[in-house]
């Protein structure tokens, strides 16, 4: 979304475009700090989120196995130079997207086991570490739970900028 902030989704499909039209329209904007991003993609977000919601409610309906799960996450610096980190689930649809408190890490869906480990890996400087302790970590999840599957995207947001990792 520019030089200030980032977005990315997990979940329902829908999310992608979401975060891709968002990320142009304010990539056109003269430069916002994160504390002006955040509170508009927000409700972009979650507004086009609830008109897709009742547009696919039939087809929703005769398909209760759909994935009914969506996540927002933002990251960028604030105007103080600070990293931010903003994250917001919707666990059915129907619920609007609620803001989360996290600790630095966040996994979407939510594996706080997997939380835990990758912020004791944080503590490490080398950011190959971490990567490699989130491979594994996806890797489990993958092998353990049919639901949850590839691909895998990690974004690292730390004082030397952003890193991106998309799993094969």
């Amino acid at each position: 979304m520019g030089a200030q902030a980032a977005i990315a989704t997990a979940g329902a499909a829908v999310g992608i475009g979401l975060s891709r039209t968002l990320s142009r329209v304010l990539q056109h904007r003269s430069a916002a700090e994160f504390e002006e991003i955040e509170p508009y993609v927000v409700q972009v977000f979650r507004r086009e989120y609830e008109a897709f919601v009742r547009q696919g409610q039939r087809w929703f309906r005769d398909h209760p196995e759909a994935h009914r799960r969506s996540y927002l996450l933002l990251a960028g610096r604030d105007s103080d130079g600070r990293c931010r980190l903003a994250f917001y689930a919707s666990e059915d649809h129907g619920n609007p997207h609620q803001g989360v408190r996290v600790e630095g890490v966040v996994t979407a869906p939510r594996r706080l086991g997997l939380e835990t480990r990758l912020y004791r890996e944080l503590g490490e400087p080398a950011r190959e570490r971490l990567v490699e302790a989130v491979i594994q970590g996806m890797r489990r999840i993958r092998e353990r739970d049919n639901a949850v599957a590839g691909p895998f995207d990690l974004a690292v947001l730390d004082r030397s900028g952003f890193v991106f990792w998309t799993s094969d």
